[in-house]
């Protein structure tokens, strides 16, 4: 069984957004090479059913983002 990487509460097992997109007749793959995000999106776009391109990242790498909203 694969988990979320992160210790504590939140470690729990990673969902399968690929098992629901094709439950309901669409597609997807799961990416953890970054190399492989680039022509996994060229397959999504080609697809002619709703395409789920999930991608497995590092929680440990910085998350360069800012908000305005409080």
């Amino acid at each position: 069984m694969q988990v979320c990487p992160r210790p504590g509460p939140s470690r729990r097992p990673l969902n399968r957004p690929r098992s629901v997109a094709l439950a309901l007749g669409g597609g997807g793959e799961l990416v953890r090479d970054p190399r492989d995000i680039g022509p996994a999106l060229d397959r999504a776009f080609a697809a002619d059913v709703p395409y789920v391109v999930n991608v497995v990242t590092d929680p440990d790498d910085a998350y360069p983002r800012t908000s305005n909203l409080g």
